[in-house]
């Protein structure tokens, strides 16, 4: 697969260092790469997080994600100090309640998990801990809310909550853009704030500059998250490249610098512990003092799935993305010999393969020999990769028996072979229409030409396609 991955920030850095410090104010200070150092430390040993260095790097101003997309609202809450509810029910939650918030959940991360296994840029690289999950009680309800992080595409992703009142799920915040597949790289964190006075949140893109992003989101009266004031740090590169120009907003209104630290520090010496966040060394700094609760995805469903009379192979199964059984061909446009195979969305398979050789005659069969299989089988372990291919496992294959290896009928001499195209594959990719030709193996690339013709100069894919990685085969659909 050729798959396009973002540079990691310790690279981003290792180029940029140099003419440009890196601001990552989301870790909670602004490193200064100077003697590989920190800057200053505060009184409780924690890095000075919002001190500006002279120097910094600049990105383009992500999208605003806050937005809350729920029309659910849980009743009741209990009122704070303020006067505002904190969308906390009080009391212990019972052993029936949470297990019937533990089943919504599964069913939660059953229907998103296409999207949850999309985000698959930042973790996974070191952590081995892709499609980060949380299982927290955030609002003090004795019941866990559950926060991970999925993906619309292949280029942005964010992240969404859930709790469970009144017999059912029900999603209190969702961000659509909180981390992107970028040039210059991304960081954020998603932490959890301490008293259960909501969380808070940092995403940066960092390019030749930095626009870095502060939100804290409370619950309101009715139970749901929303943001509650949004702060901003931009630096630019001057003209005469002498230096950079940092800028300080509330919202869209400039302000002083001490006034941003202020808010900044304030939220940040509040955080109880970290839900999820991005990879880099100067994250890990900041999470190693608070620690982190994100888990995988596999990890999240066996937690979650503990003590329930659940299926979760029937649960997480999925599909191939095709409402009827689809028929795929496998050939060389040269001689007479193909492999042809029908696949249904659930991965079982049948089909027949055939090649014709005329001279491969004798005194028993002069009209020359055929060799044949009828096969079946089924792929199993199908998995979406991307918007356009699933990954999937040849879980096995069986082929008719005959009494004899061959029979001979008018003067054809029939051999029973194995399926070309099947036989020693293991991983097979299942690709659909739309999918960009340069990220495709040449080598089934190659096998176009024999059954829909050469694709090699178009932009995307026409077809579906099924590519046997181990032997670098490809099927085409029908054109």
């Amino acid at each position: 697969m050729n798959e396009q991955k973002k540079t990691p920030m310790g690279l981003v850095i290792g180029i940029i260092i140099g003419v440009t410090v890196l601001i990552l104010g989301g870790v909670g200070f602004a490193i200064a790469y100077v003697n590989g150092a920190f800057k200053s430390k505060d009184d409780q040993g924690r890095p000075d997080r919002t001190t500006e260095s002279t120097e910094t790097a600049n990105a383009p101003t992500t999208e605003t994600t806050e937005e809350n997309t729920t029309q659910d609202q849980a009743e009741g809450g209990t009122d704070t100090a303020d006067g505002t509810s904190d969308g906390t029910t009080g009391g212990a939650a019972d052993e029936d309640t949470l297990k019937a918030a533990r089943e919504a959940y599964l069913n939660i991360l059953a229907e998103h998990m296409g999207k949850i296994q999309l985000y698959n840029w930042q973790y996974g690289y070191n952590y081995g801990n892709t499609e980060p999950i949380a299982i927290e009680d955030l609002n003090g309800d004795d019941i866990p809310e559950l926060i991970f992080m999925e993906a619309e595409d292949d280029i942005a992703a964010g992240f969404t909550i859930y709790s469970y009142a009144d017999g059912k799920a029900k999603c209190l915040f969702n961000c659509t853009t909180i981390d992107a597949e970028v040039a210059g790289g991304s960081v954020f964190y998603i932490a959890k704030l301490e008293d259960h006075a909501g969380i808070f949140i940092y995403y940066c893109v960092v390019d030749e500059g930095s626009n870095e992003n502060f939100e804290e989101i409370t619950l309101n009266s009715a139970g749901i998250y929303e943001t509650n004031g949004r702060f901003s740090r931009e630096a630019y590169p001057k003209d005469d490249h002498s230096g950079m120009n940092v800028t300080y907003y509330e919202g869209d209104v400039e302000i002083a610098e001490d006034e941003f630290n202020d808010y900044v520090n304030g939220c940040e010496d509040r955080i109880e512990k970290f839900l999820m966040h991005s990879e880099g060394e100067d994250i890990d700094t900041l999470v190693t003092m608070n620690g982190c609760c994100s888990i995988s995805f596999a990890d999240a469903k066996e937690e979650l799935s503990e003590g329930l009379d659940v299926d979760l192979d029937e649960m997480f199964k999925v599909t191939l993305p095709i409402d009827e059984s689809m028929e795929f061909c496998f050939a060389s446009g040269a001689g007479g010999w193909g492999t042809y195979m029908t696949v249904d969305a659930d991965g079982s398979f049948s089909g027949n393969y055939h090649d014709s050789e005329m001279g491969d005659s004798g005194p028993d069969y002069p009209n020359g020999s055929v060799y044949v299989c009828n096969f079946s089988g089924r792929f199993t372990d199908i998995e979406m990769v991307d918007d356009h291919t699933y990954k999937m496992k040849l879980e096995s294959y069986t082929t008719e028996e005959s009494d004899e290896p061959q029979t001979i009928e008018d003067g054809v001499r029939y051999v029973y072979a194995n399926p070309y195209g099947i036989t020693e594959g293991k991983t097979f990719y299942f690709y659909t229409p739309g999918k960009w030709i340069y990220e495709l193996p040449e080598e089934f690339i190659s096998w176009s030409n024999g059954v829909v013709g050469d694709i090699s100069k178009d932009t995307t894919l026409s077809y579906y396609g099924i590519y046997n990685e181990d032997e670098g085969l490809g099927f085409f659909s029908s054109p």
